[in-house]
């Protein structure tokens, strides 16, 4: 697991972005908060504790409490969504969770997005598939029901080079987009503001002439 953190490491270094890592030791809780240019743009909390999951299959399904990732809330900052990087951060601290707690075999959470019943969500993207897998609308139509969703962890490891490989190519590609687009904005301002000063001192200077020639 040491070198999957090593290679999302390698991608934030490119782009200038820092995970803090806080642990409580009395909560057992994890506080993943992410940074670019020494500003906070996202978090992703998460703890250990007794959690409720639903096992087997069909009429076979069973519920049981056991120790697993609890995902209580990931949040990136809105000038930042849709870069990817809500998906590298809790990739980044399930493997740093998973990590540390070898023997957590489940990961949970509660998916309050608008997204909660879609198949392919930031969450199902990585193996979370919700607790009861379907409902009957008041339309007579079934859909998946949400909000609880979990994730085999033994799943979730089974395709994490896959995972990786997505979610750095989405980061590499959309949030180096947004960098540059953002440096772009920036040199045309600086331009725009020295073109005034310019413009500025240059009259101020015809004015000074002019006041000389009288």
């Amino acid at each position: 697991m040491d070198e999957k953190i090593i290679k999302l490491n390698k991608v934030l270094d490119v782009k200038n972005i820092i995970i803090m890592i806080d642990y409580n030791e009395d909560e057992n809780r994890y506080i993943f908060r992410l940074n670019h240019n020494e500003n906070e743009i996202g978090s992703l909390n998460a703890t250990i504790s007794e959690s409720t999951i639903t096992d087997g299959i069909t009429r076979r399904r069973v519920t049981r409490d056991i120790k697993a990732i609890n995902i209580i809330g990931l949040y990136i900052d809105d000038n930042y969504q849709g870069y990817g990087l809500g998906q590298f951060l809790l990739v980044y601290g399930l493997i740093y969770i998973i990590q540390e707690n070898r023997d957590i075999k489940w990961s949970v959470l509660d998916d309050d997005t608008d997204f909660s019943d879609k198949i392919r969500n930031i969450y199902a993207k990585i193996g979370f598939v919700p607790s009861d897998l379907t409902r009957l609308t008041d339309n007579d139509t079934i859909r998946l029901n949400g909000p609880e969703k979990q994730m085999n962890i033994k799943y979730f490891l089974s395709n994490i080079d896959r995972i990786i490989k997505t979610v750095i190519k989405k980061v590499n590609k959309s949030f180096n987009d947004f960098i540059k687009s953002k440096t772009k904005s920036k040199t045309k301002t600086k331009s725009k503001s020295k073109s005034k000063s310019k413009s500025k001192s240059k009259s101020k200077s015809k004015s000074k002439t002019r006041r000389k020639s009288k």
